[in-house]
């Protein structure tokens, strides 16, 4: 990362004032003061880096599923219409996956218009089959009970014939309680928590399959705007792999980039010492070795909040983003996505600013002053001064200080 800073302005620099330099400049009272009468100039204050030109206004494409690439359409840097093919992908994987979907379907959607009619299903006729049998098993024994007791008393039948019917009578009844209780459990089955979840589990396949056919019909890949086929970065912010026909690719991997030419960047970093310097709106000039004579304008719009530690391993950096003008017609050809550039950034511009030598101010930035001399011969007084900017021709002043006073300093 290349980093300067310079001060433009324009009239000769001021930190080689000497006694009479220039119009306007006050002569020095002793042998070891200067003095200088304020005078409005323009003056603008650039910090410089070096970044590359990216990629504005784009379209990142995803890869919809898992598979192979079956055909490219495109290379990186072709020009694109909206709707143009760009990558195709083999659609085999996921046309396996969609028939294992649509059986799942099937299957959920069997259990759940089972459950949905649950009451006049199978499983409740045969619960009620049950209990009706053991009803009338039960009803049956008992007259034959009835029976055998008017026999037993007139002592036609011995006494364990009956004993035995009255067992009987006891296990058919319990066979009743258990046939009624399977019955309740058989109805709870297709009704609350086991009828949601069924419900559920329909609705989630139908949702898969869905988006299984969806994927289907974007195996082909289509440029969304007209622009430029850009490779995306990978992980680190380098240039990515390139794509090629066979190759396998993971869903959500980013494939290609779709960038608008009119509508560029042009990213760089900068020291955590440069982060308070820079706002957005700031205007930037850029100019770069792959368009020789050519400068470009534009504005500053993002400095990241978050820092990235350095290749060095000790600075943190901050990554910075400029958006481009229109790119004029001379231009439009020769700057390419990715390019080297040399950005200045304008980070202080007034037509008429006051400058000073940063010998003549004294105290820190929140506390500054200099001393004004009202009249020839006359002892200079302290002024408190607010502190507009500083480089390396000087300090600018703002308010306490006016055009026409003098100011003086010891050398």
């Amino acid at each position: 990362m290349a980093h300067h800073a310079r001060t433009l302005i324009a009239a000769a620099a001021l930190l080689m004032l000497s006694p009479g330099c220039g119009p306007g400049a006050g002569a020095p009272v002793t042998g070891a003061t200067q003095s200088l009468v304020l005078e409005p100039r323009p003056v603008e204050i650039v910090l410089g880096f070096t970044g590359r030109i990216s990629p504005g206004d784009r379209a990142d494409l995803l890869a919809p599923y898992e598979g192979v690439i079956e055909t490219l359409h495109v290379h990186v840097g072709d020009r694109v219409a909206a709707g143009d093919p760009l990558v195709t992908l083999n659609p085999a994987d996921l046309q396996r996956e969609r028939a294992q979907a649509e059986a799942a379907l099937l299957r959920a959607e069997a259990d759940a218009a089972e459950l949905e009619d649950w009451e006049n299903g199978p499983e409740m006729s045969r619960a009620r089959r049950d209990v009706a049998g053991a009803r009338a098993d039960l009803s049956d024994l008992e007259r034959r009970l009835e029976e055998t007791a008017a026999l037993l008393e007139r002592g036609l039948v011995p006494r364990g014939e009956y004993d035995g019917l009255v067992q009987q009578r006891r296990d058919l009844g319990m066979q009743l309680d258990q046939a009624l209780e399977q019955l309740d459990a058989t109805r709870e089955r297709g009704t609350g928590n086991q009828r949601r979840i069924a419900l559920l589990e329909r609705d989630l396949a139908r949702e898969r399959l869905e988006r299984i056919e969806a994927e289907l019909a974007n195996s082909t890949l289509r440029a969304p705007v007209a622009g430029l086929v850009v490779r995306p970065p990978d992980a680190d912010g380098e240039l990515g792999e390139p794509l090629r026909a066979g190759s396998r690719v993971s869903r959500g991997r980013p494939l290609l980039i779709i960038a608008r030419p009119d509508a560029l960047d042009v990213s760089f970093r900068l020291d955590e010492g440069d982060v308070t310097a820079l706002r957005p709106g700031a205007p930037v000039r850029v100019a770069g070795p792959g368009f020789p004579g050519v400068e470009l304008t534009g504005t500053l719009t993002a400095v990241a909040g978050q820092a990235e530690v350095s290749a060095a391993g000790q600075l943190a950096e901050f990554t910075a983003t400029a958006r481009l003008d229109p790119l004029p017609d001379s231009a439009a050809e020769s700057v390419r996505i990715g390019m080297t550039a040399d950005i200045d950034v304008v980070v202080f511009a007034d037509d008429a600013a006051l400058l000073v030598p940063a010998q003549a101010v004294e105290g820190t930035p929140g506390d500054a002053w200099v001393h004004v001399r009202d009249a020839p011969g006359a002892p200079p007084r302290r002024v408190q001064v607010e502190i507009r900017a500083t480089g390396p021709a000087g300090v600018v002043l703002g308010e306490g200080v006016a055009p026409g006073d003098t100011i003086v300093w010891q050398n």
